[in-house]
């Protein structure tokens, strides 16, 4: 059988470990699935901040639902039990935003630039800088002012 995780289940009341039972784990797990509760086995070389990440949660509301590990000390074969993210959050607890984006912006041309390179640095598609410039192929001249539609 395998061992049960290290932290207590929060909530529970009881410091004993989920699935104490051998043939209760799997149904544990399916409880805990449909609560919309998971849980994460360390590996080596992971830590607590990449682990939230993984998983799109606030470092702070992983460590709360983890009250006795120290993320300092975070030990391979650790389970660790993964909050549900808020609504809509997809990982932006975890990592900050990007300032926002105009919807449109200018890019004077220089030597060296190419459509790829420019489409790059803004994050859009060489086929969004074409549409908008209604360019017919991928060349660019040197000061010629591109228009750059707003990107993700």
């Amino acid at each position: 059988a395998r061992a049960a995780p290290r932290t207590a289940r929060p909530g529970s009341g009881s410091a004993s470990t989920a699935g104490a039972a051998s043939g209760s784990a799997s149904a544990s797990a399916a409880r805990t699935a449909a609560r919309g509760r998971r849980t994460h086995e360390v590996q080596p070389g992971e830590t607590f901040y990449g682990v939230a990440r993984k998983y799109g949660v606030a470092p702070a509301d992983l460590r709360a639902a983890n009250p006795g590990v120290d993320p300092e000390k975070l030990r391979s074969g650790t389970t660790l039990w993964i909050p549900a993210a808020p609504p809509g959050s997809a990982g932006a607890a975890a990592a900050p935003k990007p300032p926002a984006r105009p919807a449109t912006r200018t890019h004077r041309v220089v030597r060296g630039d190419t459509l790829f390179g420019i489409a790059r640095k803004y994050g859009v598609s060489p086929a969004a800088i074409r549409a908008a410039n209604k360019m017919e192929d991928d060349n660019v001249r040197l000061d010629q002012t591109l228009v750059i539609p707003g990107g993700s």
